[in-house]
């Protein structure tokens, strides 16, 4: 009788990678936008807007997130330089 062949079972450690960073929100002069903030891990942007809906925008440069926050009207520079250039997904 053959033997059944024994199979050698490697156990790796899985490390896990953080993915995202609990992000800080600022609030920011606006009309239309609470609050925006950041993910340097995950390069995305975060968006809560004042009827309550919340954005991920991703692959965003950590620029553009400084110069939202910093804006004279956060809701004119999203217009000009976030909306409809990156893509996104509603959180909320």
């Amino acid at each position: 009788m053959k033997k059944n062949p024994v199979k050698k079972v490697v156990i790796k450690k899985v490390v896990k990678k953080k993915v995202s960073e609990k992000l800080d929100m600022y609030s920011v002069v606006s009309s239309n936008i609470v609050s925006a903030g950041y993910d340097s891990i995950v390069n995305s942007l975060k968006v809560n807007f004042m009827n309550g809906t919340s954005y991920i925008f991703l692959e965003v440069p950590k620029k553009i997130f400084l110069k939202l926050i910093e804006a004279v009207s956060a809701g004119k520079y999203f217009n000009k330089n976030v909306k409809g250039k990156y893509n996104y997904k509603k959180v909320g």
